[in-house]
């Protein structure tokens, strides 16, 4: 039998070709960079939730879409500042009604 030549490889019978593989650090997609401002506005959102309410009730609130606020409140907060206010507000409202109860 003779050796099968995979591209600068070369492969001898009975061995299977190892798949060519991305150089290292290649990433396959990369997702646009988020600006600035928007990090900024997500991580300060992030830590309030998280200090106000809890780290569970944070994410469920956070990544969970609102009806009273018209989507998910970590992309809403992200958004703009008026977005932050509103959530942030909305945080002070779950905090109450938890605290509350």
């Amino acid at each position: 039998m003779e050796a099968i030549i995979d591209k600068d490889r070369t492969v001898e019978p009975g061995q299977q070709a190892a798949s060519a593989k991305p150089k290292y650090g290649a990433a396959k997609y990369r997702m646009p960079k988020m600006p600035n401002e928007e990090a900024v506005r997500q991580g300060r959102i992030t830590l309030l939730a998280w200090n106000a309410i809890g780290r569970d009730a944070a994410l469920a609130f956070l990544n969970n879409p609102s009806d009273a606020l018209g989507g998910r409140p970590l992309d809403i907060a992200t958004a703009s500042n008026a977005g932050f206010a509103l959530v942030e507000q909305a945080i002070a409202a779950h905090r109450l009604t938890t605290t509350s109860a």
